[in-house]
């Protein structure tokens, strides 16, 4: 063995006990987290080693250590900042950063990695209607996530109220049109179901608007005190007609809503424009029904959850035409005035958002009173 290969062994060995002793306080922390890494000195140059070639070979850094370094106390430090960087967590990015080799002084300088950049986002969906909603990309820009532009629903809806009968005239033959609210004391009360379908478009970040169409079905209970007046000094005529029917038909309208909100907390305002037309009647009901609803947008688990409370008002009070052919009397022409008894209700929802771009909603509406209301329906965004 020549005194040069002695020499050379000997400052290897040197090196190689300094590196453990500098090492020692990063090892022992990566032990504690992780039990397959050792703080051994052996262990320790294969992991710089490997590190140094796999980032020479992916162009990620330059100016690995030659082959046959020498063994000198800087070069052990460069190695121990090396295997630090390579085993300490970075919160923000894991992948080491280009380097440009100009940038370095000398060519066996240690190019460590940096985190500069975050990683870039990933692109929100934009639906069938890219140019959906207007101003759209501006406030995508901002930070906020918007829902896909079209949604296509169908909902559920029962409903039960008081109905206040606030005018009934008479028209017999060709007479003329006379009121006989004095002579009857109505009361009734209606449920009615509902089933719609539905498609909305958010036109602009806070306004979305929508048509509907479906099939209605009514049933009514009526209770009818008829106090008639006699001649002379006899007391009235009073009878009790009591009575349930079934009105059915297609119920179709149109609405908007404004929406706004602050991180996790949203408020809506809805505007709807009803029509019904109900067989047995000669007219359509109209109605307008307004709803302001607030709550909270985020997720329960890992499923996106809204809930809200609010109120609606069921601005449904309306003029309807019929006739009816009555024994020993003839043809009848009738005109009632009705609306609901209380047309204000509170409300409380809940919608959760599933797989493939569809939401599922619940709402129930109340008025501790004599409303009962129930909504459910499933709507795909596109």
């Amino acid at each position: 063995m020549s005194a040069h290969h002695s020499r050379w062994s000997f400052e290897r060995v040197v090196a190689f006990t300094l590196m453990c002793f500098v090492l020692s306080p990063v090892a022992s922390g990566v032990a504690m987290a992780r039990a397959d890494e050792t703080s051994s000195a052996a262990r320790t140059i294969a992991r710089t080693d490997d590190l140094l070639r796999r980032g020479n070979r992916a162009g990620r850094t330059v100016g690995a250590l030659p082959p046959e370094f020498e063994p000198s106390s800087d070069r052990v430090l460069a190695l121990a900042q090396v295997f630090a960087q390579a085993t300490t967590p970075n919160p923000v990015d894991s992948r080491p950063a280009v380097v440009d080799p100009e940038d370095l002084d000398e060519p066996n300088e240690v190019a460590f990695p940096t985190y500069d950049e975050e990683p870039p986002a990933r692109p929100a969906p934009r639906g069938l209607t890219p140019f959906l909603p207007i101003w759209g990309d501006a406030v995508r820009e901002e930070g906020f996530e918007l829902p896909l532009p079209l949604g296509l629903s169908v909902n559920y809806v029962h409903l039960e109220r008081d109905i206040d009968v606030k005018d009934i005239k008479v028209r017999v033959g060709n007479g003329p049109s006379q009121s006989v609210n004095q002579f009857l004391n109505v009361g009734a009360d209606s449920g009615v179901d509902t089933v719609i379908g539905r498609l909305d478009a958010w036109i602009l970040p806070f306004l979305n608007v929508y048509g509907y169409a479906g099939y209605q079905r009514n049933h009514s209970n009526i209770n009818v005190a008829v106090s008639l007046p006699t001649p002379g000094p006899a007391p009235p005529l009073e009878f009790v007609v009591a009575d349930d029917g079934v009105l059915e038909g297609p119920v179709y309208g149109t609405g908007f809503a404004l929406a706004g909100g602050y991180e996790a907390f949203f408020v809506t305002a809805t505007f709807d424009f009803a029509f019904a037309e109900l067989d047995e009647f000669d007219s359509d009901f109209e109605g307008r029904i307004y709803g302001v609803r607030s709550g909270w947008n985020g997720e329960i688990g890992e499923i996106p959850t809204r809930v809200w409370t609010g109120f609606s008002y069921f601005d449904t009070e309306t003029k309807v035409e019929g006739s009816a052919n009555l024994p020993n009397v003839g043809p009848v022409r009738f005109e009632v005035k009705q609306g609901p008894e209380n047309p204000w209700n509170g409300v409380l929802g809940v919608s959760i958002s599933v797989p493939f771009h569809v939401d599922l909603m619940a709402e129930y509406g109340f008025n501790f009173d004599d409303v009962q209301m129930f909504t459910g329906g499933a709507t795909f965004r596109f």
